[in-house]
């Protein structure tokens, strides 16, 4: 980190991890200091559910529209200022390796914006490996294609990447809460 040309790093660590909590809390002079700024919740989704229920209507949830690029970087841009550290969006494929148009999906109300997220598949520069499972997991294991009769995904082996897409600048005008139920169905 001495060499980086800047002043903060962020990490996120998993709870229950405590070999990730003991490499960034254990000091080191070679290593800034860890200070935990807060918790938050990561939700999972099935991007194939996600986008079986997608509507390409006119004022429902759906992928963004090559003609809604800028009025979307505007939103962004507005609501997200109501945020720390939220980036200034000029252009998303450009900003986001790996992200496209197609990855972006909005919820219209009355023809306008009001919610955005995109669906970014970082495999390509971020592994997450399954290490073990246990509990009902390891039992799920045995088992992997099992899950797909319910609409889920199946149980990746132990050691295998994980591929998934993380569900980024998730974006709902005014913070409404009543927003996220249709972004998130």
């Amino acid at each position: 980190y001495e060499s980086a040309s800047c002043n903060d790093f962020y990490c996120s660590i998993l709870e229950g991890n405590p070999a990730a909590e003991q490499l960034f809390t254990k000091a080191r002079g070679y290593m800034p200091p860890f200070v935990p700024l807060c918790d938050y919740t990561t939700f999972l989704l099935n991007p194939k559910a996600l986008l079986k229920n997608a509507r390409a209507d006119a004022t429902g949830f759906g992928p963004v529209r090559p003609n809604e690029l800028p009025a979307l970087y505007t939103f962004l841009n507005t609501e997200g200022r109501g945020y720390n550290y939220y980036p200034v969006i000029k252009d998303i494929p450009a900003q986001f390796s790996g992200v496209g148009p197609e990855d972006i999906f909005v919820l219209r109300q009355g023809g306008a914006i009001v919610a955005a997220g995109l669906l970014w598949h970082q495999a390509h520069y971020r592994q997450n490996m399954v290490k073990a499972y246990h509990g009902a997991m390891k039992a799920a294991a045995l088992a992997p294609r099992l899950p797909t009769l319910f609409g889920y995904l199946p149980v990746p082996r132990a050691g295998a990447p994980l591929h998934f897409a993380m569900l980024g600048l998730l974006t709902v005008k005014g913070n409404n809460a009543a927003l996220y139920p249709p972004l998130l169905a």
